[in-house]
């Protein structure tokens, strides 16, 4: 069992062997969004840069959606679950390499995947969120419970008109379910036994020490490594400009990807 902590300057690396160039077999990356609310994946921008730098074929990042924006009938945790598990399965049925990132509160949805399917060799967690009562993630579905009501309330037969428009119909649905998965799944930390990354801004208000404590303390059979980046908030992953120093330890991480854009020299980040 190995679980130290890396670094701010460190390059992460586990065991760089030839394999990965002389086996031909797909190596699939698959995603794990967390609470969206819009049709836009998380880890778009992720994606994007991968593609961009990517040369190999048997390399691929696949964005998986756990729920369908605006329709309501998709807001459960039950559907999180089976869609991801389909995900999952499709590529380990392929005999494909399978790899898992999840951001935010998929963090215990993917460990609970990892058990199911042990041939999932790497996961990666990014702002991993398991408590809700500790953190301010109770508090933001409260406040989006109290804001649906009082649009109701203040338009009433002309608030469901607006809740549809704006796709918010459900939200306090989405919240309930999304809260009602990190409780279930949260037990599964425990059980993993594969490689993990796990990373997290240091202004991460719903990833907070304790979290990383709890997976470290949970994950008995895992080889953890994990990260902290300065000046990064819960949202860094979702955008190139926070997230670039994140891809590039997810992709070395993962596929040993070499060819990764660094940040220019002279920079203010290197400053």
């Amino acid at each position: 069992m190995e679980k130290r902590e890396i670094g701010l300057q460190d390059t992460l690396t586990l065991t760089r062997t030839s394999f990965y160039k002389t086996i031909q077999v797909k190596r699939v990356l698959i995603c794990f969004h967390g609470f969206m609310t819009s049709s836009w994946h998380d880890c778009t921008a992720f994606k994007k840069y991968f593609d961009s730098i990517n040369d190999n074929p048997n390399f691929e990042v696949e964005l998986v959606n756990l729920y369908t924006w605006g329709d309501k009938s998709t807001y459960s945790s039950k559907n999180f679950y089976k869609l991801a598990y389909e995900a999952v399965k499709k590529h380990i049925d392929k005999g494909e390499i399978v790899y898992l990132l999840s951001y935010s509160f998929s963090a215990d949805l993917a460990a609970r995947l990892t058990c199911e399917f042990p041939q999932i060799e790497k996961l990666c967690l990014i702002s991993p969120t398991t408590y809700i009562v500790k953190t301010k993630l109770l508090a933001s579905y409260i406040s989006m419970a109290v804001k649906n009501l009082k649009l109701r309330l203040k338009y009433k037969r002309k608030a469901k008109k607006i809740i549809q428009k704006t796709k918010m119909d459900g939200i306090v649905r989405l919240a309930i379910n999304i809260a009602k998965s990190i409780v279930k799944n949260r037990k599964y930390l425990k059980y993993v036994n594969c490689k993990v990354f796990m990373c997290k801004g240091n202004k991460d208000e719903f990833s907070i020490s304790q979290t990383f404590h709890y997976i470290s303390r949970k994950s008995k059979n895992a080889i953890i490594m994990s990260k902290t980046y300065p000046d990064e908030n819960h949202v860094m992953f979702c955008t190139l400009e926070h997230g670039l120093r994140v891809f590039q330890d997810v992709l070395r991480f993962t596929f040993h990807m070499k060819k990764v854009m660094e940040v220019e020299e002279g920079s203010e980040e290197e400053k």
